[in-house]
């Protein structure tokens, strides 16, 4: 646990004198701490702002409703995979949710045990807008907790209320409940997450759980348990790796065993359908609106705050056949290709892999149209729908973010700059006795030329709080 220096701040931080003090505590604690990279380094890894980003109580309400939105979802996309399974749907559906994985992580999918599984954290990718927010990605194994976690921690310190918002006590409720043992197994492929998880670790101790951060190598599989290599039982394991990396993740296939035969609790579960983004897309599908309004909570907020969408079915139409609500020229098209001759404005459109991908997180596998040359896109559309079979990928249209100014603090002279960004939040919420809470906030801003808003370098990365909300150190 690293220490945390006293700040006196007697006036509001907003006040231009106090604003460089803040902007240089905040900036030393961050490039000072070892959960946002791993070592101690003299500068920080982002751009520091001197107060979090701040959104408005309405806001936040709405984002406190939304984690149970999300949760529904969820719940609809379990469901309708198992029910295309079983002929009770469509069965394309599950077809296209299985493409290019192995006949053992479809088998795995369907195991009993698993079935009424779904993920304990959740995270929306939301890209603030003009009209509101559009929610880009979804994620169910997402990284970014413990540094949200320790930079909600750094902003209250310097004087900021961070309100009630606590990712440690909610990730220790939803991914132990029982109160067990708890094994956070961080893979090889996501050891640039292992500082961020052996934070949240040693906060979920501080709460008085037993909890750990291991390799996948530390966990040992007997007969009748679970332990880890110093002997210790495990009950509940986090599973912070991919499953499409299965085959690189030493002792992974037995946890998954384990947990199918009841020897462990497991999440998120091993279910790779649930974590497509070819889910996005089907929410738009015209022949499926019957199914979702039947098993959404509000299907017209989801149709509205996630982006039209479609498949990238590779197969060839019939002539009188068209791909729904896409245009070029005003005419309907019926070949992924005529995208190829659409003018830049008409290319606002994104192209990314579905999941089971080392491309299908981050910024890895995006083509934004309308951010790349005609020649390009094209290739792109060709290779994605040449492809299909074994990598699925999905197109959705492009929305563009609202423009803020925004401060931070430069080192380099010791002042606080502006710049003028577009933002992304991202809320985590924790699925707790079966109800979505939002635990924190994490905002992310990149400067106006960058189409696809992720950490970066130049880009500025603090806690979102509600404006308004300020307490003295």
């Amino acid at each position: 646990m690293e220490s945390r220096k006293a700040i006196n701040i007697k006036q509001p931080v907003t006040v231009p004198a106090k604003c460089k003090e803040i902007g240089r505590y905040l900036y030393n604690e961050i490039a000072g701490a070892s959960v946002y990279r791993g070592q101690e380094s003299a500068s920080a890894p982002w751009r520091v702002s001197p107060q979090p980003f701040h959104i408005s109580p309405e806001l936040y309400s709405e984002l406190q409703m939304l984690g149970e939105i999300l949760l529904s979802f969820y719940k609809a996309c379990n469901k309708f995979y198992y029910d295309s399974v079983r002929g009770l749907s469509p069965a394309w559906v599950a077809e296209y949710a299985d493409k290019g994985k192995p006949e053992e992580i479809i088998r795995q999918g369907i195991c009993k045990r698993f079935r009424p599984s779904l993920p304990a954290v959740i995270r929306p990718d939301l890209i603030l807008t003009e009209e509101g927010y559009i929610i880009c990605e979804l994620d169910s194994l997402p990284g970014g907790m413990g540094m949200t976690a320790a930079m909600t921690e750094a902003y209250v310190s310097a004087g900021w209320n961070g309100l009630e918002l606590d990712i440690p006590g909610c990730f220790a409720a939803a991914v132990a409940p029982n109160k067990g043992t708890l094994a956070v197994v961080v893979s090889d492929e996501s050891s640039d997450y292992q500082p961020e998880m052996d934070y949240l670790v040693s906060r979920i101790s501080d709460l008085g759980y037993e909890a750990v951060c291991v390799s996948p190598h530390d966990v040992i599989i007997g007969n009748d348990e679970v332990r880890i290599r110093d002997g210790r039982r495990i009950d509940n394991i986090y599973r912070f790796f991919e499953l499409f990396d299965l085959d690189n993740v030493g002792g992974g296939r037995d946890m998954i065993q384990a947990a199918s035969l009841g020897k462990i609790a497991m999440t998120p579960p091993p279910k790779a359908f649930i974590e497509e983004k070819l889910w996005l897309a089907l929410l738009h599908h015209p022949l499926l609106e019957r199914y979702w309004r039947s098993n959404l909570d509000d299907y017209e907020l989801m149709k509205r705050i996630i982006p039209q969408g479609w498949v990238l079915d590779g197969r060839p139409l019939p002539p009188n056949a068209i791909i729904p609500e896409l245009n070029i020229g005003n005419c309907p098209i019926n070949d992924w290709s005529q995208l190829g001759n659409a003018s830049q404005k008409e290319r606002r459109l994104v192209l990314k892999p579905s999941g089971f991908s080392p491309l299908a997180w981050g910024s890895r596998g995006l083509h934004i149209g309308h951010d790349m040359p005609a020649v390009e896109w094209t290739a792109a559309l060709q290779m994605a729908a040449s492809g299909w079979e074994q990598e699925l990928y999905i197109l959705q249209r492009f929305h563009q973010g609202k423009r803020f100014n925004l401060s931070y603090y430069s080192p380099s002279d010791d002042k606080i700059k502006q710049m003028d960004a577009r933002v992304r939040l991202c809320p985590y919420y924790f699925v707790i006795n079966g109800r979505a809470v939002l635990g924190g906030i994490m905002a992310t801003a990149c400067s106006l030329e960058k189409k696809a808003l992720h950490g970066m370098p130049e880009a500025i990365i603090a806690p979102a709080f509600v404006e308004g909300e300020r307490s003295d150190a």
